[in-house]
């Protein structure tokens, strides 16, 4: 335990000194926030198959309806135990900061829509890291309550109250823990467009427009493309024909948004 965290806080120390940087908040309070942006080192998927076949999966859509922040134990995953700093303090010498220990983490209330697979629908999801610019006085309070000056940044698919999305979750085994993305960017799609891919490294496909990619697996550079539509469709037609009939019910403008021809290019396929 020694050893792995050890590794932690050297982990923690390299992206303090390389990414910490002062940034504006919101525009009430400038100058207030203190951000480092924590590097990501997650499994690639391959394709949509290789993601919904990911044991202790949980693949569902629903609406995010609000967002909380919570101070998790970096050990264990769960919220910090009476006298943690202090016990980690005793073990590892008087040395170890509130950071090395304690990190922030982002809950999102979910109104879930659709279980695809797994045993219940989640309520709420939890993401490593805070958000930039976004509730900044709320994480600040939170942090401040264990001593934290930075708000830790994971880079990841965006993530918007009142956006209804696809999510690819990992079960957590932790004691109370909840569910969480299977990964920083194949791991959520927006269901305002379900034929968009999302590619692996979280970089946008510039060179060509968007519906250039709907029929295509992987992008010039061999980057995984995946789509909601990809997802779904491994569950069979049946399910994705209930998905696309009742979509189209709740987006009747798809149309005047969506290349048409390019999705029933998609559909054409299969």
């Amino acid at each position: 335990m020694k050893t792995k965290l050890t590794a932690l806080l050297l982990v923690v120390v390299l992206a303090m000194s390389v990414t910490a940087c002062r940034e504006g908040g919101e525009p009430t309070e400038p100058s207030e926030a203190n951000y480092i942006v924590y590097p990501t080192n997650a499994r690639i998927f391959r394709d949509a198959q290789e993601l919904t076949e990911m044991p202790y999966g949980i693949i569902i859509t629903g609406k995010v309806t609000g967002i909380s922040f919570q101070v998790i134990d970096r050990q264990s995953g769960n919220p910090p135990e009476e006298r943690a700093l202090e016990n980690y303090r005793q073990f590892y010498g008087g040395d170890v900061k509130p950071e090395y220990v304690f990190t922030l983490a982002t809950i999102y209330n979910i109104d879930a829509v659709t279980l695809y697979k797994g045993k219940t629908a989640p309520t709420q999801i939890r993401v490593s890291g805070g958000i930039r610019d976004v509730l900044v006085k709320e994480q600040l309070a939170i942090l401040q309550e264990y001593g934290l000056e930075h708000i830790g940044i994971e880079e990841h698919s965006e993530i918007q109250i009142g956006e209804t999305y696809l999510f690819v979750l990992r079960e957590s085994f932790l004691n109370g823990g909840l569910p969480y993305p299977a990964h920083p960017w194949q791991a959520v799609y927006n269901l305002r467009n379900p034929f968009e891919k999302s590619t692996s490294d979280g970089f946008a496909l510039e060179e060509n427009p968007p519906e250039y990619y709907y029929s295509r697996s992987h992008a010039d550079n061999g980057t995984p493309l995946i789509s909601a539509y990809d997802i779904i469709s491994t569950f069979g037609n049946d399910k994705w024909d209930a998905f696309w009939s009742d979509w189209k019910k709740d987006n009747v403008d798809w149309e005047s948004r969506i290349d048409k021809a390019a999705v029933d290019e998609v559909l054409r396929r299969g």
